[in-house]
């Protein structure tokens, strides 16, 4: 899992418990629009099920996967 901005990659979905609190929760953070691309076969980097997450922002959390794992909706690895 890697974050660029407001950009979050590879994160594996085992981690997500539920992908529509888990969207609400980075749309909250990102009210301009979110794109969330599910890879549920993988990917060349990622050989397991990831999510990759665009936000239409250049600001939010300064850690944003700590921000998301502190609400509950990501679990730590």
């Amino acid at each position: 899992m890697a974050t660029y901005g407001s950009q979050i990659h590879d994160i594996p979905i085992r981690l997500i418990g539920d992908e529509s609190a888990f969207e609400r929760a980075v749309e909250a953070i990102y009210p301009n629009g979110v794109t969330f691309t599910y890879h549920r076969t993988g990917t060349a980097a990622s050989p397991w099920p990831v999510c990759n997450v665009q936000a239409n922002s250049s600001t939010g959390p300064a850690d944003l996967v700590k921000h998301l794992q502190d609400a509950e909706v990501i679990m730590k690895e």
